[in-house]
C-alpha cells in the first residue's frame, strides 16, 4: 500500500520548483507541469548522458478544478482519491510478472508520465580503467622513476 498523501508529496517535490506549495500551469517561465530529467548510463569507454522532458500536465490539468492555472496539494489529493476504490486513503497494489496490479496501476494507466528526448550524448571516460586495474604510468610508456 502507498498513501495518496505520499504520492501527492512526491509529485510536488518533483514538480513544484519554486516550493510555494502550488504547481503553476501557466505557460511561460514559471510553468511547472514539466521538468527536466538527466540520466547517466555508465559504460566501459563512454557514458551515455540523456536529457529528457517529463510531464504530468494531464493529471495537473484534471486536478485544477477551480481553473486558476494553479494546482494545490488538496486538488491533487481529491483527484487521486477518486481512484481509491475502498476509500481508505491508500492505493493498494500487488506485484506480478505482468507488472503492478490494483489501484496504483489505474493511476499509472489513467495519468501516465509523458516523456520526450531532448538530447543524448556519448561522453568518453577519462582515466579508463581496464578490468578493474588502474592504468599505471609505466604501462603507458612513461617512467615511474625506478628505471622500468
Amino acid at each position: 500500500m502507498v498513501a495518496i498523501r505520499e504520492i501527492t508529496q512526491q509529485l510536488f517535490y518533483q514538480y513544484d520548483t519554486n516550493r510555494n506549495g502550488n504547481i503553476s500551469l501557466k505557460q511561460g517561465p514559471g510553468y511547472e507541469a514539466e521538468r527536466l530529467e538527466q540520466t547517466v548510463q555508465p559504460g566501459l569507454h563512454y557514458d551515455q548522458v540523456t536529457f529528457s522532458w517529463v510531464s504530468m500536465q494531464r493529471l495537473f490539468s484534471q486536478a485544477d478544478t477551480d481553473h486558476n492555472q494553479e494546482v494545490t496539494t488538496t486538488e491533487v489529493e481529491q483527484l487521486l482519491s477518486q481512484l481509491d476504490q475502498n476509500k481508505n486513503g491508500y492505493f493498494e497494489y500487488q506485484w506480478s510478472p505482468y507488472g503492478i496490479q490494483g489501484e496504483l496501476s489505474q493511476l499509472f494507466q489513467r495519468y501516465p508520465e509523458e516523456r520526450g528526448l531532448i538530447r543524448n550524448y556519448s561522453v568518453p571516460r577519462q582515466n579508463f580503467v581496464a578490468f578493474g586495474a588502474p592504468i599505471y604510468p609505466h604501462a603507458q610508456g612513461q617512467s615511474v622513476g625506478r628505471g622500468y
